[in-house]
Order: C-alpha cells, then sequence, then structure tokens
C-alpha cells in the first residue's frame, strides 16, 4: 500500500485534495503553520504540528506530532505534497 503525505502550510482551496482515499493508498494530511486553520477534508488521518497547534483554537481537537514526528511521517511515506498559497499559484501560472 502506497503512503501518501499531504502537508498544507496555509489557505488553500479545497477541491485541491483528493476527494476519497484510493484502496491502495493510504493518505495522512499534516497541518503546519497557518494551515492548521484549515479542515481535514475527506481524511481519516488529520495531525497538527504541536509547535503551530496551541496557537490556533480550531486545530485543538486534533491529533498533534511533534518536528521529529513530522520527519518520520515524511520519511515514511512514498509521497510527499505540499499545499500553500505560493504552491498554488506557481502550478496555477504553468499550467
Amino acid at each position: 500500500m502506497r503512503k501518501t503525505l499531504y502537508i498544507v502550510r496555509g489557505a488553500f482551496d479545497q477541491d485541491i485534495l483528493p476527494s476519497a482515499e484510493s484502496a491502495q493508498e493510504e493518505a495522512s494530511l499534516l497541518l503546519i503553520q497557518d494551515g492548521v486553520n484549515q479542515p481535514g477534508g475527506t481524511f481519516d488521518r488529520v495531525f497538527a504540528l504541536s509547535n503551530d497547534a496551541p496557537a490556533k483554537s480550531s486545530s485543538s481537537s486534533l491529533p498533534t506530532v511533534s518536528y521529529q514526528g513530522m520527519l518520520r511521517m515524511i520519511f515514511e511515506a512514498d509521497t510527499v505534497t505540499v499545499l500553500s498559497l505560493s504552491s498554488i499559484l506557481i502550478s496555477g501560472l504553468v499550467a
């Protein structure tokens, strides 16, 4: 089973995220920086970076991971996609 990790750094359009996990993919969503204000979409596995979550009330109900945990998630994933406003603007210009 392929592991995919989506890291959200800031505000973005929720339509960018996959609508459902495929049977052959285990997808996780990690909210960091201003991304902790974003809803988790349809993901079953949603986490917030512990250093960013305490200041943001909307992420208080999410399980948190440390920087060490974030690195573990990155290295264990087959694919890592980082979503932020700047990356969306750049990909929109390229498309």
